[in-house]
């Protein structure tokens, strides 16, 4: 993956880098498994990434990954209770094809608590809900770097989610 945030603005599939600078995206690392069975009718495939409809795209992209060149990761975004590709719908496709485990996404900077955080709205903040256990094993919480009788004075509020209905 091409990781190098002056060439962010490819997953927008080339368009000019001015208006897109490297800035404006944060990088997440996400589980494939979460993403796929959330994904907007029109970021989803019926078809395999090798059926004619999708090879062009597909080619290119494991022609890029088989020769070590460089390949941005998808830019996903939140749409109600869906994730959308904005761009890179190949590049996920193809890996989720090859059963990739996880992968890095591009989020534009407005959109990363709406993408980051939704899932543990929605699943809880507890060890049996997997975006909040990755996030915790990942270090990725505020509670994660303080000490535990720390928490009620310095740790995060969970409660402003108490009246959210989750999902099972």
């Amino acid at each position: 993956m091409d990781l190098d945030s002056a060439h962010f603005y490819l997953a927008y599939d080339g368009n000019d880098p001015d208006l897109h600078p490297g800035d404006q995206f944060a990088l997440i690392e996400v589980d494939v498994p979460d993403i796929h069975g959330k994904l907007t009718y029109h970021s989803s495939r019926d078809k395999d990434p090798w059926h004619r409809q999708y090879r062009r795209g597909s080619e290119g992209t494991a022609f890029r990954w088989f020769k070590g060149l460089p390949v941005n990761p998808p830019l996903i975004n939140r749409v109600g209770d869906q994730i959308g590709i904005q761009g890179g719908n190949h590049r996920y496709h193809l890996a989720h094809y090859y059963k990739t485990d996880r992968m890095p996404f591009l989020v534009l900077n407005e959109d990363l608590a709406a993408v980051y955080l939704w899932p543990i709205c929605m699943g809880g903040y507890h060890a049996s809900n997997r975006p909040y256990q990755r996030l915790t094993d990942d270090g990725k919480l505020i509670d994660c770097h303080i000490k535990e009788d720390e928490r009620p004075m310095l740790g995060s509020k969970y409660s402003c989610f108490e009246n959210v209905e989750r999902n099972a």
